[in-house]
């Protein structure tokens, strides 16, 4: 005879050939065919970079999975950084393979919220639809530490939504661990999970229990304090390490225009569920939200109308709203507090900052149109419903199916959009790939520490990191970056090896001696250079002729170099930092005679190509 379980996992399968969830699964399937055209087709960008690189540099040590990024805890995104970076030089395929996985447990734990809440039924297609589609994800997944972060988060929202309603019901112990180990692989990833558990509490009070507000806080207190010990352990525990060992996020700034922030994001998170924003601004970072003005007062109107259908043809339709409203104020409060006061009122038009709010409104709009299973209360159709016969019944199917469709199609469309440009944006992949090539056929070169292009580590947020030793390390070739040296290469804007040469801004005085210059002889000597007014770094050319090789120590104000000239006639590049008066060369054999005739100190510029 089979066993209970046979019996649970055949009654499993069958309820996988439900028709919804036949639809659903097309639904998603189709998701993550686009999501891979959006992916297999990008690159890495800015701060991806320098995580690999920490991966390169520390492997899999407690230090590196627990250091913290921009006062950011994720010690699951760091795994997945070291994964991707041990697996070869920038390998996107795979990088991209990792965040279509996660996105494909996000779109499945969506689906299974809903049917978990609400039943298998046709409606619950809608919320998730607009989950598939909305453009509001699209920053979040195609820049990759970004997707490994908030993708995560909205898997984890779905999938602690749905074990805490699951215990909720019926109270069973394994269902609260897996809503506490939800949180918690939430918070392996992103701090911003702990949004969800306002949502939970409010779930709880609102829906599994009736009553005033006393009697329905005693009724949760007395049937679900277990919740509280282990949720209050999971979040006590973050929470202690966090303040202990993670550095407090942008401590001051410019004060924050709190209403201008709350109209950019509350308006963009509106237009992005309502298939927006249908235009796009470049900034550094991916574009934002440039939806006309017009149009985000037409959404937000468009969105309390249907607020207020939901009000008026089901009881309890409001409870659903005020969630959603409260969240997205937690998300305006959040961001106010720390990206705000950096980058200006304007950040709240990047999606990136508030993905995870997709998640509160395909919950809120399943609970405003659908009654939740085995709840105390929960909203329910009214049995009659007075005003103009347009809001008396409900809306026709077909209208309501053509709605969700052109919302999702527009969605898409703008998602679309948004990858294009990036793919035409983000210019790190050529630059890179043309590094590599040419690093490739050179073969072990010398190269010059210069910055990188603004396109692949902005300075304004990445100095001093933002240098080609951070992306080179990365490529896995022959590469030294030496103080000093008679053949060195700069790398070009496209990522091309070009010959390095000074472009003065000095120059010493001609030396003394005819047909020498400047004749350097044991112990050393001291040729002086105009004054300057300077704090950042430049080179200094020798040109010169030696009787032998030999070592040499050159010595530019507080910086001393020791190199190596060549027999006969070359030319030796210094860095130099800051201000200096005068070059010093010494420790040179007594037998070396070495005729300087040319001291130029400038910035490294392009020669001739390698």
């Amino acid at each position: 005879m089979p066993t209970a379980f046979t019996e649970q996992f055949r009654e499993s399968v069958r309820s996988l050939r439900h028709p919804v969830l036949a639809v659903a699964f097309g639904l998603i399937a189709l998701q993550l065919l686009h999501r891979s055209w959006a992916l297999y087709s990008g690159w890495f960008y800015t701060d991806d970079y320098l995580l690999l690189g920490d991966a390169e540099r520390e492997g899999l040590t407690a230090d590196y999975v627990l250091a913290d990024y921009n006062s950011h805890l994720m010690p699951g995104s760091r795994v997945l950084v070291w994964l991707v970076g041990s697996s070869g030089p920038l390998n996107w395929g795979l990088a991209a393979t990792v965040t279509l996985a996660i996105q494909a447990v996000a779109s499945l734990a969506a689906l299974w919220m809903l049917v978990s809440l609400f039943g298998r039924r046709w409606a619950v297609l809608a919320p998730l639809a607009l989950y598939l589609t909305s453009a509001m994800t699209a920053q979040a997944t195609l820049w990759w530490i970004s997707s490994l972060n908030q993708i995560s988060v909205q898997a984890a929202f779905f999938l602690a939504v749905g074990a805490w309603v699951g215990y909720l019901r019926t109270r069973r112990p394994g269902r609260l661990l897996a809503a506490a180990g939800s949180v918690a692989l939430g918070l392996l990833f992103f701090q911003k999970i702990l949004l969800v558990l306002p949502v939970l509490v409010f779930v709880a009070f609102v829906y599994f229990a009736s009553g005033g507000p006393r009697a329905r806080l005693w009724h949760l207190v007395r049937t679900y304090w277990p919740a509280l010990l282990v949720m209050g352990g999971v979040v006590g525990t973050y929470g202690i390490y966090s303040l202990l060992e993670v550095r407090q996020p942008f401590t001051g700034g410019r004060p924050t225009d709190l209403l201008l922030l709350g109209w950019h994001m509350v308006g963009s998170a509106v237009v992005g569920a309502l298939g927006g924003p249908w235009r796009w601004e470049w900034q550094p970072g991916g574009s934002w939200a440039d939806t006309p003005t017009g149009l985000v007062v037409a959404a937000v109107v468009a969105a309390a109308l249907l607020a207020a259908y939901s009000m008026v043809q089901r009881t309890r339709a409001w409870w659903a709203w005020v969630l959603l409203v409260g969240y997205l104020l937690m998300e305006v409060l959040l961001v106010a507090t720390s990206r705000a006061p950096v980058f200006g009122s304007d950040i709240g038009l990047a999606y990136r900052l508030q993905t995870d709010a997709i998640c509160a409104v395909v919950l809120c709009l399943g609970l405003a149109f659908l009654p939740v299973v085995d709840a105390a209360q929960s909203s329910e159709r009214r049995h009659s419903v007075r005003g103009p016969k347009l809001i008396r019944g409900p809306l026709p199917a077909p209208v309501v199916v053509g709605t969700v469709a052109l919302v999702s199609l527009s969605g898409l469309v703008c998602w679309s959009t948004y990858a294009s440009t990036w793919h035409e944006r983000n210019t790190s992949e050529s630059y890179l790939r043309t590094l590599d090539r040419d690093l490739r056929n050179h073969g072990s070169t010398d190269l010059v520490d210069a910055t990188v292009p603004e396109g692949i580590l902005p300075s304004a947020l990445f100095a001093p990191d933002n240098r080609v030793s951070t992306v080179v390390r990365l490529l896995d070739r022959q590469v030294s970056f030496p103080d000093a040296g008679s053949s060195l290469a700069v790398v070009s804007s496209d990522g091309s090896l070009h010959e390095a040469l000074v472009d003065p801004f000095t120059s010493a005085p001609p030396g003394p001696n005819p047909n020498c210059g400047w004749l350097v002889k044991a112990p050393r000597l001291r040729i002086p250079l105009p004054e300057q007014n300077h704090d950042f770094e430049w080179w200094v050319r020798l040109g010169y002729l030696s009787n032998s090789a030999d070592s040499v120590t050159v010595t530019v104000g507080d910086q001393r170099v020791q190199t190596r000239v060549v027999e006969g006639l070359s030319n030796l590049y210094v860095r130099a930092l800051g201000e200096s008066r005068s070059i010093t060369i010494s420790h040179l054999a007594p037998a070396t005679k070495l005729c300087v005739d040319v001291v130029h100190g400038g910035t490294m510029m392009e020669g001739r190509g390698l």
